[in-house]
């Protein structure tokens, strides 16, 4: 190669303040209690999502459901970030298996698509997911409807328009019965860790952190007056366990999305925290908010779960998770939980 002439790194993918503004993207996804169990390689024609093991919520997630879930989650938002920043066609490789260990492990990789034109645009869909990604909140606080039948398609159509191994299936419109049934189950287990001081001590612990990740007050919500709507209290500790957020009046009928798949590998698991990213986005973008009644899930015995899928008529199924969604109230002053530095999570490699 002659002096003083660089090497064609590959095309689209590499070290570029886009490249890294994706990641930042990632970094705003969903995860349990905000542990934000990830980091990222930037390296010419690839970008690399790792599972970090260590610190994260042991006691509600032995089995690392939740875990696997806050990385597919991050996938998604990233996915949509290279796409969009970017305008690349990628291809993706998942491979989970090796998640769970103490060190970080790579779970999935986005490389450069060869023999497809660079220029891409990005669909108007991706375009209107993506943009929501700064906005989008866990609600823990009431959700009003009613929800329209077309919003609930249109979050069918976005997680069906995933990759197409895995995807879990959208249950939209849930009867009011099945509904007032699926929130008492998530209810009782939640009361069912509440007796338990260390569940109490666990929740505290994430919700009183200082390193950008966890639960602060300023994002803790209020909690439903009647206890129908259950929503997990960072208030509370083994001190003080009915907490101290504000208690008000919470919708009278929910909208309830309910996320299952056909088996419970942590494939699965990832692909449903992709999904439910996904659908969380496109909820924003409509000006509805989305909140998490999936503690039904959380039951160690399984009974619950099982229980929720009879309800449903998917038995055989696995839910993986139940969201909440509605209008938030017009007044309401969302907060947000903190994230890593950038610097924490990324890497670049030459």
């Amino acid at each position: 190669m002659p002096r003083g002439v660089r090497p064609r790194r590959p095309a689209g993918l590499g070290t570029s303040r886009r490249a890294t503004l994706a990641v930042r993207d990632a970094t705003r996804a969903a995860s349990v209690h905000n542990s934000q169990p990830w980091r990222f390689v930037v390296a010419p024609g690839r970008v690399e999502l790792h599972a970090a093991g260590g610190d994260r919520p042991r006691l509600i997630d032995p089995d690392d459901r939740w875990w696997l879930a806050s990385l597919g989650a991050a996938a998604a938002n990233l996915e949509l970030g290279l796409r969009c920043r970017l305008r690349v066609p990628v291809t993706l490789a998942v491979d989970v298996s090796a998640a769970g260990s103490a060190d970080p492990v790579l779970v999935a990789t986005w490389s450069a698509a060869r023999g497809i034109r660079p220029d891409t645009r990005p669909s108007t869909s991706d375009l209107r997911l993506h943009a929501a990604i700064p906005a989008r909140r866990t609600a823990r606080w009431p959700l009003y409807g009613p929800v329209g039948a077309a919003e609930l398609d249109a979050v069918r159509a976005i997680v069906a328009a995933g990759p197409p191994a895995g995807v879990p299936e959208v249950r939209a419109h849930v009867a009011e019965s099945a509904t007032a049934d699926l929130l008492a189950l998530s209810a009782q287990v939640e009361d069912r860790l509440r007796d338990d001081p260390a569940y109490l001590a666990e929740v505290a612990g994430w919700a009183h952190r200082h390193d950008g990740r966890g639960i602060p007050g300023r994002a803790h919500g209020s909690a439903d007056r009647s206890g129908r709507v259950p929503a997990r209290d960072f208030s509370a500790s083994p001190a003080s366990p009915d907490g101290d957020r504000p208690r008000g009046d919470y919708e009278v009928q929910s909208t309830l999305i309910v996320l299952s798949t056909a088996d419970d590998q942590p494939a699965d698991r990832f692909a449903a925290g992709r999904a439910l990213q996904r659908a969380a986005l496109a909820l924003t973008a409509d000006g509805l908010g989305t909140g998490l009644a999936g503690q039904l899930v959380e039951d160690p015995d399984t009974r619950a779960r099982a229980r929720a899928a009879e309800l449903l008529g998917i038995d055989g199924r696995t839910v993986q998770q139940v969201l909440r969604v509605g209008r938030p109230p017009a007044d309401l002053v969302a907060g947000r939980s903190g994230r890593l530095p950038l610097r924490a999570v990324l890497r670049q490699a030459r």
